[in-house]
């Protein structure tokens, strides 16, 4: 099986629907594809303009993703339903799995300060979360 039949599919999904570069690509395949190959295969295929129209398409999502942020942050605030706040921690990693371990971080943090103790998740962590995660600054 050649290098292109073993790792083009691979290689394409990375590149275009999860944002990844070519040497991201190249370190996620063990340097079994260089990135040269992969530049080229991408000008060959396409990509580029298949990445901006999918990114195109995924827009009008994204802006309903953020809204709903922002409703689950505002009620999270005033009722400080630990459901909610589960619900927008986990939409938030969803949507960028790299921050759920930092995530997970501010969990543990919140329990040994002893909160969610039935009383919901404090202030301070509901801060801490949008000013790391949500980009929101009070």
């Amino acid at each position: 099986m050649s290098k292109k039949a073993a790792y083009y599919q691979l290689a394409k999904v990375a590149y275009i629907y999860e944002g990844k570069t070519f040497r991201e690509i190249e370190l996620t395949l063990n340097e079994e594809v260089t990135e040269r190959t992969l530049r080229t295969w991408a000008a060959d295929g396409e990509w580029r303009e298949k990445k901006r129209k999918y990114l195109e398409s995924q827009k009008p999502f994204r802006e309903k993703l953020d809204l709903l942020k922002n409703v689950l942050v505002d009620h999270a605030l005033e009722t400080k339903d630990p459901q909610i706040i589960y619900a927008l921690v986990n939409l938030v990693k969803a949507e960028n799995p790299l921050r759920a371990v930092q995530l997970k971080q501010i969990e543990e943090d919140a329990r040994k300060a002893g909160e969610g103790d039935g009383e919901g998740v404090s202030e301070k962590t509901i801060e801490q979360f949008k000013r790391d995660f949500l980009g929101i600054s009070s």
